[in-house]
């Protein structure tokens, strides 16, 4: 089987879900100066790397 238990497949979009809103927080916490003192790279390279 590919998984164990059923607890262990709900796991992944549950984390996925809880991780997305926390960046959303994040990000809106920022404000919108930090955000435009970004450049491309600054934002493409966590993204890949993540």
């Amino acid at each position: 089987m590919w998984f164990d238990t059923w607890p262990a497949v709900l796991r992944i979009p549950i984390i996925g879900a809880v991780s997305s809103a926390t960046l959303v927080l994040l990000l809106l916490g920022c404000g919108k100066r930090t955000l435009g003192q970004l450049n491309a790279f600054d934002i493409i390279v966590p993204v890949a790397l993540g």
